[in-house]
């Protein structure tokens, strides 16, 4: 089998990579964002409050690749975009603390291609980036490194820079060994799973007065990132949540006792 052959059967065990786009607006962006996924394998393109006003213009800035621009799923936010993903990466212009864990772009490749499937790369609005909120889901960032003196780099031409980071690494050497080391998707939660672990635990640490709400954001997105390290499976997941489900237990029969003794108080 030629290189090129090569490329192209790797290339689908990496084309299943989901590129997100959060409130895109130039209708320009998105058609070279579209071409270029085409350009290296990539077929799964999903949009999240798009904001553009023109959206004929991506079809023709397209090229060729309208028919992703045509299949784009369209969502209300970006945690509903996620919630069936097993790893989630963002993208941001710097580094942020807390954040997610930095991948280099030279790091992303293996890290998709080990990762349980799916995977989803999200890309921020032109103007701002993804908010901390949205950086909150995802498990990895990338950054890439530009000059200090003209750091901001095109949305189009970030998703390029990406998209071929992830093309190369499929066309390497390496690029079957990781991913015949991915132990299957199943045996780890999904984004929505991980996401409803954080909801019970924010509950209980705000009812127990370990994080009070109005840090309670920045003490969760801590909280986050040490199971963003740990990599836990699903069964682990699920022995985590019955330890939260029993805190929640008792701290609903101390809540009654404390009622009922007020109770008698009062009557007394």
């Amino acid at each position: 089998m030629n290189k090129a052959s090569d490329g192209a059967s790797l290339s689908s065990d990496l084309c299943g990579v989901r590129f997100i786009l959060v409130r895109p607006r130039n209708p320009g962006n998105l058609g070279c964002i579209a071409r270029t996924l085409k350009n290296f394998g990539f077929t799964r393109l999903d949009l999240v409050q798009p904001r553009l006003v023109h959206e004929e213009e991506a079809v023709e800035w397209a090229c060729g690749a309208h028919d992703l621009i045509k299949r784009a799923r369209r969502f209300d936010s970006l945690r509903n975009a996620v919630s069936d993903c097993r790893a989630v990466i963002g993208t941001s212009g710097r580094k942020r603390e807390p954040g997610p864990l930095n991948l280099t772009p030279q790091a992303l490749g293996p890290f998709a291609a080990a990762a349980p499937q799916p995977v989803a790369l999200v890309f921020g609005p032109e103007q701002s980036g993804l908010k901390i909120d949205e950086l909150a889901l995802c498990q990895r960032s990338v950054q890439i490194p530009t000059h200090p003196d003209f750091p901001t780099i095109n949305l189009a031409q970030s998703a390029a820079l990406i998209a071929w980071e992830l093309h190369r690494f499929a066309i390497s050497d390496d690029a079957g060994a990781a991913i015949s080391e991915n132990i299957g998707s199943s045996k780890h939660p999904t984004a929505g799973a991980m996401q409803a672990f954080f909801n019970q635990a924010e509950r209980a640490l705000l009812e127990l007065d370990c994080i009070r709400p109005e840090n309670s954001s920045r003490r969760m997105n801590a909280f986050r990132r040490i199971f963003d390290r740990a990599d836990i499976t699903t069964q682990e997941l699920r022995f985590l949540r019955g330890i939260f489900r029993q805190i929640e237990n008792q701290e609903a029969i101390i809540r009654a006792r404390i009622e009922k003794n007020d109770n008698r108080n009062s009557k007394s």
